[in-house]
């Protein structure tokens, strides 16, 4: 009688051995398997920039806004602009549409006439101060202008 002998593992090629475990995980369920170890983490810095792209096309209003910055809407297409006010930057409406004038409009617009208060004009330009988003209802100051050639 020939006694057992153990199966010699070394005859086992990476292809087998890879269809074996493809088909164990498939019958474990990938749950399971992300409960293996410190796999998940491993997956999670592996697919690190596909998850945030995939996040990011699922929730395409969730955007980190400056804590401080000019937002200015024209009113009759929607086009937005945001500038970020830094530091010691003054937080004076005029001013910052001003600068916003000759930074985003390469100075060829200029503000035409006083900022109107709570009122549309052809833009309109409100500062944010903690971070909100430009369709939140609370702003430092806002108001509608309008611009004319600077030509």
């Amino acid at each position: 009688m020939i006694p057992e002998l153990p199966p010699d593992y070394s005859q086992m090629t990476a292809i087998e051995e890879d269809d074996i475990l493809e088909q164990l995980i498939k019958a474990d369920g990938i749950s399971s398997v992300l409960n293996i170890g410190d796999i998940r983490s491993i997956l999670k810095k592996e697919y690190n920039n596909a998850i945030l792209e995939r996040w990011e096309q699922d929730n395409p209003d969730a955007k980190k806004y400056p804590d401080c910055y000019l937002h200015v809407r024209e009113c009759r297409s929607g086009e937005e602009w945001i500038q970020e006010i830094k530091g010691n930057m003054t937080l004076n409406l005029e001013t910052r549409i001003r600068h916003w004038c000759k930074t985003e409009m390469s100075g060829e617009l200029a503000l035409d006439g006083k900022i109107m208060p709570q009122l549309d004009g052809d833009y309109y330009g409100k500062i944010m101060t903690d971070g909100r988003p430009p369709n939140s209802a609370i702003c430092w100051y806002g108001g509608g202008f309008y611009l004319k050639t600077t030509y």
